[in-house]
């Protein structure tokens, strides 16, 4: 019941402090909820929206909103996303050889 309020108060200004709660309280509808607003009002939060949000987190936004998640985490300056970003990558190649090599 109070996970349907919270959904229908979901806006952005409280988006990101909603996902990265329901996230950790593992709320999953309030989580799809609120990265859904993310996705849809991400032009429209500036990055001070994003400042409590943890880099795992703003990894899955990245990923879900762009084709380009390193750009993205480039043009934000999340130089800690950039990081996750490139070891994510390393390590698909890495397992991308080891199948290959069987």
């Amino acid at each position: 019941m109070c996970e349907l309020k919270l959904i229908g108060l979901i806006n952005p200004r409280n988006c990101t402090v909603l996902f990265k709660y329901s996230t950790q309280l593992r709320i999953d509808e309030l989580r799809s909820a609120s990265l859904n607003t993310i996705l849809n009002e991400f032009d429209n939060l500036k990055e001070q929206d994003f400042v409590l949000l943890d880099s795992e987190l703003l990894v899955e936004i990245y990923q879900s909103k762009t084709m380009y998640p390193l750009h993205l985490a480039i043009e934000h300056g999340r130089d800690d996303v950039v990081f996750l970003l490139l070891l994510s990558d390393e390590k698909k190649k890495l397992n991308t050889k080891d199948k290959q090599r069987n």
